[in-house]
């Protein structure tokens, strides 16, 4: 008799088979799906990011443009432009070439800014100014004065001009009366882009005086810091004064050396700026001040570091050019040089020069120097190459030069650049403005 093989090892085997393939299969599955999801995730990150990089290169662009609008306001017959200049993240290069503007002498100007493979380029068509309007010092109150006083081409004054003791104006133009020629400032870190930024914050740990020190993202790094700046501070419980004293070169060195010093440079920033005029967080509180000693010996120490110690307690740009709507304290300087790489010496409420080894920028590296309160300048003999801006009073005595001198105007923040006097007729007027980036950039 024929029999048949049971069946049931094949059906076994057939269902260890079908497991097998579902099991292989369902695996297969999911680790095509994570692919699929890591692979959208992967997308969706990189298109982020090249979207940051194309606004960062435009930007970049943009600065270029802002940066070669200032140049010409003080050389007309520039045409040099930029390679590859390193800012932040990337490089900007800009090209610069003649035209005509309405039967106007004109240049053509194309930036482009790159981060990694991401460019972005913009073209301006701009009239070259015929006439530049200078001015060396503004008070938006008064001049006092004792001495002799050079201002090279002038001083204005809102308000009335005193000459004391037999001296005047010995060279330059003085000009009174109301005139909208203060630019406006600002001490936000938002609007210093490209620096490192510090703030240093006083307050008192019983009745000893401290400091905090923030980043530009209000980020504590006190403890990351070789010293801290409660090292050379006092109190004074009276007028609610906290004072800093960094006094002598080694001194300077150690704090504002942007290699090595506490408050350096970082990374890719183009400047350092430390503001001392942020309020105390508590007793003494918001009314409390500081003032700042920074001097040299000899008038060998340097400062190429922004030093900022006002705050701004108004609303509007308005406001900002009015010295009530500002409080803080006051910086001194004595037996320096201010060097700054970004245009800008010092933004103070009130500023002191305490001897005559002073010089507020120098024939290489013209400054801008901001009191939102008053200039005093008291002593012997102070030397400016660049601009002096004062909301409220400017008092001198003994003999000072102030030579306007515009190469600052190529470094100064954005802001400072679309405000400053006579903007229009300074800058570069612009006629036409395009991206002319390609495709897909």
């Amino acid at each position: 008799m024929l029999t048949s093989k049971p069946k049931l090892g094949h059906t076994r085997r057939d269902e260890g088979g079908y497991a097998l393939f579902a099991v292989t299969m369902f695996v297969f599955v999911v680790i095509i799906g994570s692919v699929a999801i890591f692979s959208t995730t992967s997308s969706e990150t990189m298109l982020t990011h090249h979207d940051l990089e194309k606004s960062q290169a435009f930007y970049l662009a943009d600065a270029a443009i802002e940066r070669a609008r200032a140049r010409l306001s003080h050389d007309a017959d520039w045409r040099d432009g930029w390679n590859n200049i390193t800012l932040g993240d990337g490089t900007y290069s800009l090209t610069i070439s003649d035209t005509t503007v309405m039967s106007y002498q004109g240049v053509k100007i194309v930036a482009t800014g790159t981060v990694n493979a991401v460019t972005r380029r913009l073209e301006v068509i701009g009239q070259i100014p015929s006439t530049v309007q200078e001015f060396v010092a503004y008070s938006g109150e008064n001049l006092e004065a004792n001495g002799n006083i050079h201002a090279d081409p002038g001083i204005h004054v809102v308000g009335s001009a005193w000459f004391a003791g037999g001296g005047g104006l010995a060279g330059g133009e003085l000009t009174t009366g109301p005139y909208p020629l203060a630019p406006v400032m600002h001490t936000e870190p938002g609007d210093w882009p490209g620096a490192t930024h510090y703030r240093v914050v006083p307050s008192l740990s019983g009745s000893t005086p401290t400091a905090t020190v923030l980043d530009r993202n209000g980020n504590d790094i006190t403890s990351s810091l070789t010293m801290n700046p409660a090292d050379v501070m006092s109190y004074d419980s009276g007028t609610q004064t906290f004072s800093y004293d960094f006094t002598g070169n080694g001194d300077l060195d150690d704090w504002f050396d942007y290699s090595s010093g506490v408050f350096a440079r970082q990374n890719g920033d183009a400047s350092v700026v430390v503001d001392f005029g942020l309020p105390s967080p508590s007793p003494p509180g918001y009314q409390a001040r500081s003032d700042v000693h920074i001097a040299g010996s000899g008038g060998n120490g340097r400062m190429r570091t922004t030093v900022v110690n006002t705050r701004f307690i108004g609303s509007g740009d308005a406001q900002r050019r009015d010295t009530q709507y500002w409080m803080g304290g006051e910086i001194t300087y004595s037996h320096i040089k201010l060097i700054p790489d970004n245009g800008v010496a010092t933004v103070s409420h009130n500023i002191t020069v305490a001897d005559e080894s002073v010089f507020l920028g120098t024939s290489q590296t013209s400054a801008l120097v901001f009191a939102t309160g008053d200039f005093e300048a008291m002593q012997n003999t102070s030397h400016m190459y660049g601009a002096l801006v004062a909301l409220g009073d400017i008092h001198l005595a003994g003999s000072h030069h102030f030579r306007f001198d515009s190469e600052f105007l190529a470094n100064i923040p954005n802001f400072l650049i679309e405000t400053w006097p006579g903007f229009g007729g300074v800058m570069l007027n612009i006629v036409s403005w395009r991206d002319i980036s390609s495709p897909g950039a």
